[in-house]
Order: C-alpha cells, then structure tokens, then sequence
C-alpha cells in the first residue's frame, strides 16, 4: 500500500496536443492504484495551474466542456471528467504534496509516490507514475528498498507482477545463489522479472509460432545494448531439478517443464561479477493458454542447476 498524489510541477505543460491521451492514462492509474489498494490524494496547487490558452485547470473543471473545449481544442469530454475526478481527489489529501516532492520522505510509514503528466528530469524518477506501467515499476522499487524476507517474497510481489506466476519452490531457491545472497542482490532479481513481466510476454504474444527459445534470444538481444544486460536460453529437456509444481486458482496442481532461464550476466550491486556470480538464473516455462491464462511460471529464482536427467 502506498500514498500518491498528484504532483503540482508534473501538471505543467508546453503544449496540450496530447493532453486528453495522458489524461486518460492518468484516470487509468488512479482506479488501478485504488483497486490495488493505494491512497491516491489531490493536491489544491494543480487547480490553480494556468494552461496558457486563457484558463486555469479549476476553470476546465468548473466549466461545461461545450465552453472549455472552444478554448483548449484537444480536449475531450472524457479529459474534461478526469480533471474534475482528480480535483475532486483534493478533499481528501492529507498533507502539502510540495513537502513530497522537495523531500522526498514517507508519510504514515508508508512508501509515496508523485502522479502526473510529465515530470522534470532532475525528480527521484523512482517516485514518478504516469500510466499503469509506472505504477508497477514505482511498486516494485519499493521492494528493493524494502526487501521482504525469503518465505514473504512471492506474498508481497505477485500483484505487481500481473502476467507471471511463481511456484512454490521460490523461497528455497532464494536461499541458494551461487556467491552472493539474496538481500543483496533484490534490485537485479526485480529487474529479471520486470524483464520476464513486461518484455518476454509482449516478445512471446507476436512470435510465440517461432517457438520460446527463439524468444529467448529475442529478449537477450534486447537487452543486451542496456548497461545491465540479462542472458536467456534453455536447458535440455527432463532434468529432474527444474520440474515444479504450480497451484491454479482453482487449488489445482500441475507440473512443469521450467527449462528456460534468464541468466544474471550483470548486476546494478557488482561492478565486475565473476563466471560464479554469472550461473544465478531465473527458471520458467513460457506462457501455456489452459493454465493460469498465460501467464510466465516462475519455477526458480537462485544458482544454476546441480543435477542431471531423469
């Protein structure tokens, strides 16, 4: 659970050609925060924001859109009922939201972001959301600050996975990396299922006819132009190590092959991983339609493989 609120500076635009499309990002994020279980406040300072075409944002809430739209041409009735929903948010904020942009502190105890349009490049981007996809990322930066303990991971992370599902072997996993150990090492965890979440799916939705292994090495060329480049591949078939058991929603349990992996050929901890550092993976199997509605089964997060076939 978090506190957002909307960000005064990241309301201030150069140009409004697109302003009715972020919008609509913006009234996505908010209900999906909510549902998520987050506060989401207002913040007064945005109302009081001038567009530069003649009216502040209070005026485009206060006005009928006939009225508002003959003076900012982009906009449209859907951008004209979020303004008000996110004006209407402001009765319930409950503290300065400037105080959380210039210190970036917790409020209750608990982890805040920034919601806006844009935001300048000198902000804590960890604090930013924008859309639904940085909401996620916003989530999921939490828990390298605050890393859940081995038995809470899958419990804390899941819902900021939406497209994977882990087994129940991921604790013990966790505990057995190869040189270094898990506490130490939760941001490039975190950004190997980010990868698995976000990329590897929408790689698999287009080419899933090519085959996982192709997508494998789809998702590594990838990433491998980035400062923290990740590997992937498959092992052979039938190695007794990577078979695990997966629950559906339904408490029923099926088995699977998880012999694709991500390999840690970086880490944003170490400057220079040795050949050891570099065995630790991430172990799945590639989205099947009759279970879990396609998501990516997380079968392992820990070192390399020990033992053989069946």
């Amino acid at each position: 659970m978090a506190n957002i609120l909307l960000s005064h500076s990241a309301f201030i635009l150069n140009s409004f050609e697109n302003i009715s499309e972020l919008l609509s990002e913006i009234n996505i994020t908010v209900d999906i925060a909510r549902k998520g279980g987050d506060h989401v406040f207002g913040n007064y300072h945005v109302g009081e924001i001038n567009t530069n075409l003649g009216v502040t944002i209070l005026d485009c809430a206060c006005k009928p859109f006939n009225e508002v739209s003959q003076t900012i041409p982009h906009l449209t009735n859907d951008a004209h009922k979020t303004i008000i929903k996110l004006l209407w948010m402001t009765s319930e904020t409950p503290m300065n939201s400037y105080t959380l942009e210039d210190l970036n502190i917790e409020f209750n105890g608990q982890h805040n972001g920034l919601l806006g349009l844009s935001f300048n490049p000198s902000m804590n981007s960890d604090l930013e959301i924008t859309n639904e996809k940085t909401w996620f990322n916003f989530h999921r930066q939490y828990f390298v600050e605050h890393t859940p303990s081995r038995q809470d991971f899958v419990e804390s992370v899941k819902d900021y996975f939406p497209n994977l599902h882990f087994s129940s072997s991921i604790a013990s996993g966790l505990a057995n990396f190869q040189g270094i150990t898990y506490p130490e090492i939760v941001k490039t965890i975190i950004y190997h299922l980010t990868a698995l979440n976000d990329d590897f799916i929408e790689l698999f939705e287009v080419h899933h006819s090519e085959g996982a292994d192709s997508v494998c090495d789809m998702l590594e060329a990838k990433f491998s132009s980035l400062d923290n480049s990740l590997g992937a591949s498959r092992d052979a078939n039938g190695i007794v190590e990577l078979l695990f058991k997966f629950t559906d929603d339904a408490r029923i349990v099926r088995e699977f092959d998880c012999n694709l992996h991500t390999k840690f050929e970086s880490y944003f901890e170490l400057l220079n991983p040795n050949h050891t550092l570099k065995s630790n993976r991430i172990y799945f199997h590639q989205p099947t339609n009759d279970f879990m509605k396609g998501k990516v089964l997380i079968g392992k997060i820990g070192r390399h493989r020990e033992t053989g076939f069946h």
